[in-house]
């Protein structure tokens, strides 16, 4: 799995970094963005789980809302949000709207990371 790897390799950079002559406040910081970033990769994991149970006409409503409104992530998941497809914390979480987006697009046959997605 992409994000075991991710998290792998961050957790051995984090044993790294331990190796290195920085300054205790320097490597504090770089541990708390290694720990903030494992954080956000799991919770992608869950969103990406939550919309496995999208259905097409979902996700054109999305693929309207972000290719022809050029809306953001965060505008995306506030919409859905509002339209009673689930409960995330804040309406206007930027990685579920980037889960939406990534489903969205999957149903459709397209790439969310590539034109006209993104």
């Amino acid at each position: 799995m992409k994000t075991a790897k991710i998290i792998k390799c961050l957790r051995e950079i984090s044993q790294r970094l331990k190796e290195l002559d920085l300054p205790q406040e320097t490597l504090k910081e770089l541990n708390e963005w290694i720990d903030v970033e494992e954080r956000t990769i799991e919770r992608f994991e869950e969103f990406k789980e939550f919309c496995r149970s999208m259905e097409t006409w979902q996700a054109r409503i999305i693929r309207v809302l972000r290719v022809e409104e050029k809306r953001n992530w965060r505008a995306i998941a506030k919409y859905c949000y509002k339209l009673g497809w689930g409960k995330w914390i804040p309406p206007s979480n930027q990685i579920m709207g980037y889960a939406l987006c990534e489903r969205a697009a999957q149903l459709l046959g397209e790439n969310y990371e590539e034109e006209p997605w993104n």
